[in-house]
C-alpha cells in the first residue's frame, strides 16, 4: 500500500465537503420546486456533475494530484458561474418587466390627465 500523506487526505476531505455543500444546495433548490423545466434540467445536470466529481475523488482513496484538486474547484466554479448567470438573466428580465409596467403606468397617468 502506498504511503498516504495526511495533507492529501485533508485536502480530499475538504474538497469532498465543499462539493457536498454545493450538491446539497442544488438539491434543496430542486426540493423547493416552482422551477420551470429548463431550470430543473440545468440544476439536475449540475447535481450530476458534482456527484460524479465526488465519486471520482473518493475512488482515488486519498491519493489526489494537484490536477485533481484543480479540476474539483473548476467544477464547483463552473456550477456556481452557471447559477450566477441564471440569476443575472432573471434580474435583467424582471428589471425590464418593471420598467415596462412603470412606463405604461406613467403613460396611463398622462393620458388620463390629458383627457380631463
Amino acid at each position: 500500500m502506498p504511503n498516504i500523506d495526511e495533507n492529501s487526505i485533508t485536502n480530499q476531505l475538504e474538497i469532498v465537503d465543499k462539493l457536498k455543500v454545493e450538491l446539497n444546495t442544488i438539491k434543496d433548490k430542486i426540493k423547493v420546486g416552482g422551477l420551470n423545466n429548463v431550470v430543473f434540467d440545468t440544476l439536475s445536470q449540475d447535481a450530476k456533475r458534482l456527484q460524479d466529481k465526488i465519486d471520482e475523488i473518493l475512488s482515488k482513496k486519498g491519493v489526489l494530484t494537484q490536477s485533481d484538486i484543480n479540476d474539483a474547484y473548476t467544477t464547483m466554479q463552473s456550477v456556481k458561474r452557471g447559477e450566477l448567470e441564471k440569476m443575472s438573466n432573471d434580474s435583467k428580465r424582471n428589471f425590464f418587466i418593471y420598467l415596462g409596467i412603470g412606463a405604461l403606468f406613467i403613460y396611463g397617468l398622462y393620458y388620463y390627465n390629458k383627457k380631463k
